[in-house]
């Protein structure tokens, strides 16, 4: 089962971290992105974006701690790009 990474190990080790997100999130973002009627190559961007937006503010010090899961917040970046 898949277990998110906390910020420490994200910061740690970016590289292997946010690959293994990336890969265990796009299938549901893929499926859920559906529902909006945009071009998957559109789709697939977006969900980049959103992976930037978040490493970035990470790495900013504007995120610190969540109120949901890493997921949730993806998504709701990419559902809102």
């Amino acid at each position: 089962m898949f277990t998110e990474p906390s910020f420490e190990e994200l910061l740690k080790r970016p590289n292997e971290s946010f690959k293994i997100l990336y890969i265990n999130f796009k299938s549901e973002w893929l499926a859920y992105a559906k529902r909006f009627s945009v071009r998957d190559d559109v789709v697939i961007d977006v969900y980049q974006d959103a992976f930037l937006c978040f490493y970035e503010n990470l790495l900013s010090g504007k995120i610190k701690t969540l109120n949901s899961s890493l997921k949730t917040y993806i998504f709701s970046v990419a559902k809102y790009k």
